[in-house]
């Protein structure tokens, strides 16, 4: 597209390609969560997981992004803005992936609650690591 259209991608793609993406990660999310909302809240067992997955999943991102960081620019020698890059191309991996895959496989299943709780940790992962990618990129 770059190189048969290089005004579109420069004015419009370029411009508007991270709301947008970030836009449908929400509603992508945001619909695993909504789903799974009823069972969270009648579920004892489930609702039980929601504290150890969301310290797993802070800590796991809090890491991936001081490691995306701290290694090229130290072990490597990189320049601050492409170890600050890589940082967030590490904490952020394929979590709306992992949802609409989890969801992909429990498709044909009966819909018991474990088959729904499936995608509920990578929905969290994804709004985590797209929170703290934001919260970050303020402070640099």
């Amino acid at each position: 597209i770059n190189a048969a259209f290089p005004l579109l991608t420069i004015n419009i793609l370029a411009r508007y390609a991270p709301l947008i993406s970030v836009a449908l990660g929400s509603i992508i999310c945001g619909g695993v969560v909504a789903s799974n909302a009823p069972i969270m809240a009648y579920s004892a067992e489930a609702a039980s997981l929601l504290l150890p997955m969301m310290c797993a999943i802070l800590v796991f991102h809090g890491i991936s992004f001081l490691l995306g960081y701290l290694v090229p620019r130290f072990f490597f020698r990189c320049d601050e803005k492409i170890s600050r890059t890589i940082s967030f191309q590490t904490a952020m991996p394929n979590a709306i992936l992992a949802v609409v895959l989890a969801q992909s496989l429990s498709a044909g299943q009966p819909s018991s609650s474990q088959m729904l709780l499936t995608a509920l940790p990578g929905a969290v992962s994804a709004t985590c690591s797209i929170c703290m990618a934001g919260m970050i990129s303020s402070f640099w």
